[in-house]
């Protein structure tokens, strides 16, 4: 009978001379420390660039003795330190025996590899503000979610789901900081690009909208990115009680969705941060709808009143439209009512009313008259985040009375009409001095 032979043996001759299959005595991979695997992985992925200028580097050795450093070694320094990180930490990880690292994750890699990749992506990404940015309009708002744009690395992309209570060296956090910083940056310009004529304020609070964790949770929930989460077993038991820590589902959820919105910016250097742009642009549209809606409204307001002025023909009236429109509500208000001895006065009042979106204190501001006959007479009441905007809003409200500043205005045109008038008898000798106006 022909006895089969292992394709590992191979021939040996015992002292009769005769020969046998031998197997062959083979080291396993598996025997070498977590962390020493990684290293020489790290090693072999940077051999051909870091052999490659080694020679370069020899080939020029006498420009470094003479002192004479040209373009070419500035170009070897500069290629040597771009992998020098990763290959000095993993030459110190095996000069290290027995130092080993964490075990192997479910992504067939070891954690202190994934971490290396991970941070290697995060340095060549393109840390900069999208090239193109589109204002919101309302007639682009989507009727449904946006595509979610894929994370082109998939060690990156499990990443951005794991919780640091999952692993100590390969979780979202970096991740996490890093799309922080882009939510706000691609929210400030979209909102400074949309809501051109909105004060700093207000455009503040928009943005704390769209980027507050229980917008941002609300968003990874209806991408049922949830279920992709690797979470501890305990961290459910504290669901709902809205605490800022780790273990609120919430934050969790907001944290990994900041941590996603990363991963596929560094994942794809070249077009991740647009597609990111466009993507957030849609997705954010939908959250603001009311605000576009209001918006839009009051474009068209002021373009068909531009448009009456230009069809009016030059009477006058557009240098004193212009006028009016550079002045704020208070100094509008002053301009229509104010004389010597009259007083507009801006009250700070008790309010208890919140913000419907944001859930804040509301601040009321009431604008009082003293002069015309009145005497702590209230015009207007204003109600805003903060106590100067509140105050615009209450010189807006009492120009709305119409009635009331209609009485105001003639009491005001009589009284500087009877100041001409005693003016021009002063300058014929016959005036006397005026008193303020009552």
């Amino acid at each position: 009978m022909k006895r089969s032979v292992s394709p590992d043996a191979e021939p040996s001759t015992d002292g009769r001379g005769s020969s046998h299959p031998k197997r062959r005595q083979r080291g396993d991979v598996r025997q070498l420390p977590p962390n020493a695997s990684a290293a020489l992985l790290t090693l072999a992925e940077n051999a051909d660039e870091l052999i490659a200028q080694l020679q370069a580097l020899k080939q020029h050795e006498a420009e470094l003795r003479d002192s004479s450093s040209g373009s070419n070694i500035l170009d070897i320094h500069r290629r040597f330190a771009n992998i020098s990180e990763d290959v000095v930490a993993s030459l110190q990880t095996l000069a290290t025996p027995g130092n080993a690292a964490s075990a192997a994750s479910n992504s067939g890699l070891p954690e202190d590899r994934t971490l290396s990749r991970l941070n290697s992506a995060i340095r060549k990404a393109s840390i900069s503000a999208p090239s193109k940015v589109q204002p919101w309009k309302l007639a682009y708002v989507p009727k449904q979610l946006p595509t979610l744009p894929r994370v082109q690395d998939p060690i990156i992309e499990e990443t951005a789901f794991t919780h640091p209570g999952i692993s100590q060296d390969k979780h979202y956090e970096r991740l996490e900081w890093l799309g922080d910083a882009y939510l706000e940056l691609i929210s400030t310009i979209l909102i400074s690009q949309t809501f051109t004529k909105l004060p700093s304020g207000r455009c503040a609070q928009i943005r704390e909208r769209l980027v507050r964790n229980t917008t941002l949770a609300s968003f990874f929930r209806q991408y049922g990115l949830e279920s992709r989460a690797k979470l501890p077993s305990d961290v459910h038991r504290f669901q709902g009680k809205g605490r800022s820590n780790d273990k609120d589902i919430t934050k969790i959820h907001a944290d990994m969705f900041e941590a996603y919105t990363a991963a596929v910016i560094v994942a794809d250097p070249v077009n991740g941060l647009d597609n990111v742009t466009d993507w957030l642009r849609d997705l954010w549209s939908m959250h603001i709808v009311d605000d576009l809606r209001k918006l839009e409204l009051s474009e068209a307001k002021e373009t068909k009143k531009e448009q009456k002025a230009a069809e009016s023909g030059t009477n006058g009236s557009t240098t004193e439209e212009a006028n009016k429109k550079s002045l704020s509500p208070k100094e509008e208000l002053a301009a229509m009512i104010v004389v010597k001895g009259v007083w507009l006065r801006y009250e700070k009042m008790e309010c208890t009313k919140k913000d419907k979106n944001l859930g804040l204190p509301l601040f009321a501001v009431g604008a009082y008259l003293d002069g015309w006959g009145e005497q702590h007479k209230l015009l207007g009441l204003g109600t805003a985040l903060n106590v100067k905007e509140a105050g615009q809003k209450a010189a807006t409200e009492a120009m709305q009375n119409r009635k009331l500043m209609k009485i105001y205005v003639a009491k005001k045109k009589e009284y500087m009409e009877l100041k001409e008038a005693e003016a021009a008898a002063l300058e014929n000798g016959n005036g006397d001095n005026s008193a303020p106006a009552s």
